[in-house]
Formats: C-alpha cells, structure tokens, sequence
C-alpha cells in the first residue's frame, strides 16, 4: 500500500497498486482473455501472435539466449512457463508483446483488449471500470474526454484503446483511468477555484469514488475480441 497525491490535486489516497491477490481469495484465471493494466503486466492468456499476425517465437529460444530478459519478469514465473504467449516481461507501455517469426521485425505489440467491469473496480489501478459515474471525488462534474484533452494540448489525449469498452470512449464523461494512474479512475473537471469566480476555469485531474469489487461470486466481466467485436463471459469469482 502507497501514499498517492494525484496531479492536479491537492488530496492523497491511500492505494493498492495491483491488489490481484488480495482479493478476497478471487479466481483471477479467468480474466485471461483481456488484460486489468495499460501495460497489461499481470496478462496471463494464450495469444501467441502480434496485431499484425505473426507468430510468437518462444521466450527460451536457443536464439533470444542474448536478450536480457530474466524468469522473474515473467507473470507466468519463468521463460518455459511463458511458452510463445504474448507477455510485457519489460513493462513496455505498449502493452504485452512477444518477439516475432518475422526476421524483419524483431518484435511487436499484441492486441490485448482492456477488461471492463460496469459497476465497480478489480484492482487498485481499475482500468477496466466502465461504469457512469460522472463526478469527481470532490463533487464536481466530469468533463468529456475529448473535449478536456483540446483544452490541455494534445499531449493529455489518450489513444481509444486505453478506454475499456461499452460507453467509454474518449467522447463520455465518466470516470476512467487511461493513464493507468496508481490512485484509481479519474476525470478532467473545472477547479473549485475557477467554477466559483466564473463558471467555467481551468481543466484539471481529479479522482473518481470508484468502489472495490468486494464481494465473491459471480459478475460479468467483458471485453472486445481480437477483431473488435464485443465479447463477454460470466466469470465465477472465488469458486
């Protein structure tokens, strides 16, 4: 657990970074089908070919002894256990990826999709939330993505794919986390200060009051296949 001051804020949260295992004993195998995190390091499904097809080679190969990449890096606990599956061993901020059968291109990124869970958080980070709050923990009101990130230059507008899916894109106001902050989903809102001197101000961050999944048994946890497709499936929790 961590003390987290949020920019653009002057209040703290006390959170759990990547809580997976302190969830009340949880089943998280079945969340191997999407991935919890921007960078997607607690991936542990079976894709083993890169968003432009190519097959994955196998992390043990005899011809990646070179590349320093260490069992312990692995969410699977080691480069065997890893198999050819798509992983983020380095945390690359692209996401889990694999090295490739492709001689010219040595490696690349696969198309994890983002979890998403309509009414509360699986993890500290809860990047998979998709629910509608639309206020911040202040009280204020949530601004639509799209339109915040204009007001604060180009460089705070996240790519579509760091939304979960439903009604979370950049277009929607409610709270989301596509910066992977540690402190939880978020929002852009107006600064107390600037709301009060004329209505409109300043756009800042601000987090949202997103609850914890708490309690076992059963939810839908859904997701967009490789193809962009909705999906879903009924995951038993702590079964």
């Amino acid at each position: 657990m961590i003390k987290w001051y949020f920019f653009g804020s002057y209040s703290s949260v006390i959170v759990c970074y990547m809580c997976l295992h302190a969830l009340n004993g949880l089943n998280i195998s079945g969340f191997n089908e999407c991935k919890l995190s921007i960078l997607g390091y607690e991936y542990a499904g079976s894709l083993s070919r890169t968003t432009s097809g190519y097959r994955c080679l196998y992390w043990d190969s005899l011809s990646l002894d070179s590349e320093k990449i260490y069992d312990e890096s692995f969410i699977d606990g080691s480069k065997k256990l890893a198999r050819d599956y798509c992983r983020n061993p380095t945390n690359d901020p692209k996401g889990p990826w694999c090295y490739t059968s492709n001689p010219n291109m040595k490696s690349e990124p696969c198309n994890i999709p983002l979890c998403f869970h309509p009414d509360c958080r699986i993890n500290g980070i809860g990047s998979e939330y998709s629910g509608s709050l639309s206020k911040s923990i202040s009280g204020l009101d949530c601004k639509e993505w799209e339109i915040a990130a204009q007001s604060r230059k180009s460089k705070f507008s996240f790519p579509i794919t760091n939304f979960p899916s439903g009604n979370s894109g950049p277009e929607n106001r409610s709270c989301r986390n596509p910066s992977g902050n540690p402190a939880g989903p978020w929002c852009w809102v107006n600064s107390i200060e600037d709301v009060a001197k004329d209505g409109k101000g300043t756009v800042a961050a601000e987090l949202c009051d997103v609850p914890f999944c708490d309690e076992p048994g059963t939810m839908e946890l859904r997701y967009v296949d490789y193809g962009g497709k909705r999906d879903g499936e009924n995951l038993a929790m702590g079964a």
